[in-house]
């Protein structure tokens, strides 16, 4: 599962705080507006039904029943309350009795002693109502789509309530919280964009020098100590920078005591050796006796063979700088061929390129030094029996050297380890051939790595001129 990267999740956490505290703001913004509003309607509306109220003779009004809309009462009293409400621009004004049904209406086509059965849902504002004091209903929704509200207000007759008087009242009021919410929506939408914008920058300056850090820490993890690491802020990501760039001097300085101890002793032993193998030779070449001789002839095998170990410990300790030149990688590969005819014991050698004049830009020394230790460790890989194969391609900048062999193979759990110095599975290696050939490649500006493949194949890339 692919992991998001810090940037990502930089933005994302910069971004959800401003979209919560946006909307959080918001949302509380809209419900107390709506809350301030409603309840300044309500109070104009309780105030005019009130006013209304005072207008209405209960004594007329109790006196009406079913099929009294006809009466000059009920004229009188409906054509006043209409009066107030074309004054004050009403919806609609209505008397009902302690029972939700009507006694007057300014809807026309409501009878006397019809039920208001829209009333339930006011159940608790009508119990505040004939309890003798104004009230107010939750917003509603009329037949035409906007919203209404209404205020109750008791009628009177001899310090009892007699009535109820409901006045309807548009909520136009509460259209500017529409309008605002519409506004809210807009403003978050340019908040998001520009949440993401700043998280991006934000981010930037976090991201930039880890990236740096990565970059760093992946050159080292290579081997590669010559680049410093450049951190320049002062706070934890520069102390991380400049701990690592410590680390990496440390390390640089570690490997040249290394090599220095390393080349010191080499000297010291070659120089005997050398003593070693000029008397083993004569003495081999003096005894007559067979045995004797032979013996001699092991004493001088084994002595040449600690002079190689100790050659190989030189070459890695003291290598040297890259001459380069234009080189013709056939060629080269030819000599080194030749020069390991006498140890390939039956393995043949394959050669294959696009261009048979196809040049490199490195030490020529150096490149029959890698492909001398590579064919080597394919002979003894393939005992004896196998292919060996360089194939040669190039693009513009770069050409590309696939070396293998038909031996058993690395082991992918050994394939980060065998350029390691010292790291050896066959039995008296000593662990540098890998190492010097991946010290000879990034000393030419090249790369080298192991293919996943069956067999053995190494990927080298240098550089044309």
């Amino acid at each position: 599962m692919r992991t998001l990267s810090i940037r990502t999740r930089l933005i994302f956490l910069f971004t959800l705080q401003i979209i919560i505290v946006f909307f959080a703001g918001g949302f509380c913004l809209d419900w107390r507006l709506q809350r301030t509003l409603e309840s300044e309607l309500a109070d104009k509306l309780q105030s005019l039904a009130s006013a209304a109220a005072l207008q209405v003779d209960a004594e007329l009004l109790l006196n009406l029943s079913p099929g009294d809309e006809e009466s000059r009462t009920y004229h009188n009293l409906r054509s006043q309350l209409q009066s107030v409400m074309e004054q004050i621009g009403a919806r609609r004004i209505f008397v009902f009795s302690n029972d939700r049904r009507s006694l007057v209406d300014t809807e026309p086509l409501t009878r006397i002693g019809s039920e208001y059965v829209f009333l339930e849902v006011s159940v608790g504002e009508l119990a505040v109502l004939f309890a003798g004091k104004p009230a107010s209903s939750p917003l509603f929704q009329g037949s035409d789509g906007r919203l209404y509200k209404t205020g109750f207000a008791p009628i009177f007759l001899d310090g009892d309530v007699a009535a109820g008087l409901a006045l309807e009242g548009s909520a136009e009021t509460l259209d500017a919280i529409q309008k605002v919410r519409r506004d809210l929506l807009l403003l978050g939408v340019a908040v998001l964009l520009g949440s993401i914008i700043l998280g991006f920058l934000f981010s930037q300056r976090i991201t930039i020098p880890i990236n740096r850090l990565k970059l760093a820490a992946q050159r080292i993890a290579r081997g590669d100590y010559e680049a410093t690491v450049e951190i320049k802020s002062s706070d934890e990501i520069g102390f991380l920078g400049h701990t690592m760039e410590d680390m990496r001097r440390a390390i640089v300085q570690r490997d040249i005591r290394q090599k220095a101890m390393l080349a010191g002793v080499a000297h010291e032993i070659r120089n005997p050796l050398g003593g070693i193998e000029l008397f083993a030779g004569l003495l081999a070449s003096e005894l007559q006796n067979d045995k004797e001789k032979k013996e001699a002839e092991k004493i001088l095998k084994e002595v040449q063979n600690l002079k190689k170990v100790v050659t190989d410990f030189l070459d890695y300790a003291r290598p040297n700088r890259s001459q380069k030149e234009n080189c013709r990688i056939k060629d080269i590969f030819q000599e080194a061929q030749m020069l390991m005819a006498h140890e390939l014991n039956g393995c043949r050698v394959e050669f294959s390129e696009t261009n048979p004049e196809q040049t490199a830009w490195v030490d020529p020394q150096h490149l029959k030094r890698l492909l001398l230790n590579l064919m080597k460790n394919a002979v003894q890989a393939m005992s004896g029996s196998g292919t060996i194969n360089l194939n040669v391609a190039a693009n513009e900048r770069n050409v590309m050297l696939s070396f293998s062999d038909t031996g058993p193979g690395i082991a992918p759990e050994i394939r980060e380890q065998i350029f390691e110095p010292f790291f050896t599975k066959r039995e008296g290696g000593t662990g540098l051939g890998l190492a010097i050939v991946k010290s000879l490649v990034e000393e030419n500006g090249g790369t080298i790595e192991v293919a996943d493949v069956e067999g053995a194949r190494f990927e080298i890339v240098l550089p044309q001129r």
